[in-house]
């Protein structure tokens, strides 16, 4: 019995038609290298899955209890795990800036609307433009305190909210203008 493995493994090494020598053949005509990288991309996906709602069962949770109390908006986050679940743009591309307030110096701040799929300046090189009549503000991309102390229409698309300067140092609220947002590309 003990020989048995061995006698198996023997034979189908040495034979003509054997499984060992169908798989050597798949493996020379290069069927077979794609398989381990699709079956490791699906193994992966389902990692990425397990640990996303992990972490979302155990953020509710700490969310119900009261120990949890987030510095981004509760629908933010809801967004944000939408965005890489989706990976995909699903809310609107261009639209109006509502509730521009000020926050010192020449900055001011807008809320957006729920961006999925468009990563902030605080994740990654946002693709929000922010225009004004119709004119692309900039440069884009700014430190919050080059808007706050510069102005000159820089800005800045920071998780739910643009932080922005007018072209002229104005008020955005109260100098007339019309202040938008799209998606560029």
């Amino acid at each position: 019995m003990a020989f048995g493995p061995l006698r198996a493994s023997h034979t189908l090494r040495s034979g003509g038609s054997s499984a060992w020598s169908r798989r050597k053949s798949l493996e020379l005509s290069g069927v077979l290298r794609y398989v381990p990288r699709v079956r490791r991309s699906i193994q992966d996906a389902l990692e990425v899955a397990g640990v996303s709602a992990y972490l979302l069962g155990a953020g509710a949770y700490l969310r119900l209890r009261g120990r949890l109390r987030p510095a981004v908006p509760l629908p933010l986050l809801a967004a944000r795990a939408a965005q890489v679940t989706l990976g995909r743009l699903v809310g609107p591309t261009a639209g109006p800036l509502t509730r521009i307030r000020p926050v010192g110096g020449l900055a001011f701040v807008a809320d957006l609307p729920l961006l999925l799929g468009e990563p902030s300046d605080a994740e990654s090189h946002s693709r929000l433009v922010v225009l004004e009549d119709g004119r692309p503000l900039g440069p884009a991309h700014s430190a919050h305190e080059q808007v706050r102390a510069q102005g000159g229409g820089r800005y800045s698309h920071w998780l739910g909210r643009v932080v922005l300067s007018s072209f002229d140092g104005s008020d955005p609220r109260t100098n007339g203008r019309r202040y938008e947002f799209a998606i560029d590309g």
